[in-house]
């Protein structure tokens, strides 16, 4: 847009600082102008490469491991699905429902299901999402709570359970990644999706090699491993635990999942270096999210009582290729 043009919609034009996207902090920018952050939710994301069919023949073992683990009392309540020709459908969860998912799942436009378990009084509930898309690609996959399913101070019992959990999914739901976190990021997209921009149609054609993030936990398979050749003796140095499970290995941080520092995941995100999505950060504004920001990105700070900087493209570098 024209300067003058520009001056004349907005009047605050010339007291904006200009300045590249990727070097604009705007999770600070966002915190110091916005309500107080929520706090953050035990959340899991996963990618399967069974068949659609084939998960939602899972269904009943999934919903009975999600009350397992879950606890409160929680009971499968729910199926929802969405796509293009079916339409949506909310149905209570049963063979029946399963039966009709399984014939829909298939359809050209299909693109998400998702299973509920609440509480007896449905105040709180456990989400299992799935999103699918065609050809090459894994099926998307997240646990997500709502605020109060869990207490605080059980929190890290509570990862330790899903994440037992979602190992015990490795080979039944023919696994490639996951990860389990304490994040405010939500359902659709883990705290890597949110801060580089990208959903479910740029990582899942990419997890058979790929991770989607580097969180507490995170589960790795035979395409990662290739990958990540000096796993074992850089995870050893950084004081981060490696075991197998299955036919996968666990890479975690020491301590439960409300301790996790800074620092611990800075290492893990170095140990999985070769492994993260070639996501370039252009951008983020938002509230804070368990991320540790590549060099040169999200560094200029610009103070509440400022206008909000003009900015012009600009990308970090390729995660991956940073030493």
């Amino acid at each position: 847009m024209d300067e003058d043009l520009a001056r004349q919609y907005d009047p605050l034009h010339d007291q904006r600082q200009l300045m590249p996207s990727h070097e604009f902090d705007g999770t600070d920018y966002f915190t110091s102008t916005m309500p107080p952050a929520p706090a953050p939710l035990v959340l899991a994301y996963f990618d399967s490469w069974a068949s659609p069919q084939s998960l939602v023949a899972q269904l009943p073992a999934v919903a009975e491991g999600m009350v397992t683990a879950g606890g409160r009392s929680l009971v499968p309540v729910s199926l929802a699905y969405d796509g293009v020709e079916r339409g949506a459908a909310l149905e209570p969860f049963g063979p029946a429902a399963i039966s009709e998912l399984a014939e829909v799942v298939a359809t050209p436009g299909f693109h998400h299901f998702g299973l509920s378990v609440e509480t007896p009084d449905n105040e709180d509930f456990w989400f299992l999402d799935a999103w699918l898309q065609p050809g090459d690609a894994a099926v998307s996959l997240s646990l997500s709570p709502s605020p109060d399913l869990w207490p605080t101070a059980e929190i890290d019992q509570v990862a330790d359970r899903v994440l037992d959990l979602v190992l015990s999914w490795i080979k039944p739901l023919a696994l490639s990644t996951g990860g389990i976190t304490y994040d405010r990021s939500g359902a659709a997209r883990s705290a890597w999706d949110m801060w580089y921009g990208v959903d479910y149609r740029t990582t899942a054609p990419l997890t058979k090699d790929r991770v989607r993030g580097y969180f507490w936990a995170n589960i790795l398979t035979s395409g990662q491993l290739a990958r990540l050749p000096s796993l074992l003796s850089q995870a050893e140095s950084a004081g981060l635990l490696v075991s197998g499970v299955d036919d996968a290995v666990l890479l975690r941080a020491p301590g439960g999942i409300t301790s996790l520092s800074g620092d611990e995941l800075a290492a893990v995100k170095k140990v999985l270096g070769p492994a993260l999505l070639p996501t370039p950060f252009h951008g983020y504004d938002g509230y804070p999210l368990r991320i540790v920001p590549d060099p040169g990105t999200a560094f200029r700070h610009v103070g509440a009582d400022e206008p909000r900087p003009r900015l012009i493209p600009g990308q970090g570098p390729m995660p991956g290729s940073l030493p």
